[in-house]
C-alpha cells in the first residue's frame, strides 16, 4: 500500500492572494497595519515568476489566471487604502 507524504501546514502558501487577504482582513487589523500591508515574500516571489514568465512567453494559461487574481488583489488593496487614507484626513 502506498504511503502519503504529508506536508506541513506551517509553511504551506495560502491557496491564493485572496486567501492571503481574508485571513489578514480576518484578524480585525488596525487601520495603520492594513495601509502597512504587502503579500508575503511567497507570493511576492511568485507574482515576480509568473510576470517573468509572462514577459517571455511561457507562461501556462493556469498562470494567466493567476496574474489575473494578483491584479484585481492588487486593485482591492489600493482602494482600501485609498479608502483608509481618505478616513484619515478628516
Amino acid at each position: 500500500m502506498p504511503t502519503k507524504t504529508v506536508r506541513s501546514t506551517k509553511h504551506k502558501l495560502p491557496h491564493s492572494i485572496f486567501d492571503e487577504i481574508a485571513d489578514f482582513l480576518a484578524a480585525s487589523p488596525p487601520p495603520d497595519a492594513i495601509l502597512d500591508y504587502h503579500p508575503s515574500s511567497a507570493l511576492q516571489r511568485r507574482a515576480r515568476l509568473l510576470l517573468e514568465k509572462n514577459r517571455e512567453g511561457t507562461r501556462s494559461d493556469e498562470d494567466r489566471r493567476t496574474l489575473d487574481e494578483f491584479s484585481h488583489a492588487e486593485s482591492l488593496i489600493r482602494r482600501l487604502k485609498a479608502k483608509l487614507r481618505g478616513v484619515k484626513r478628516t
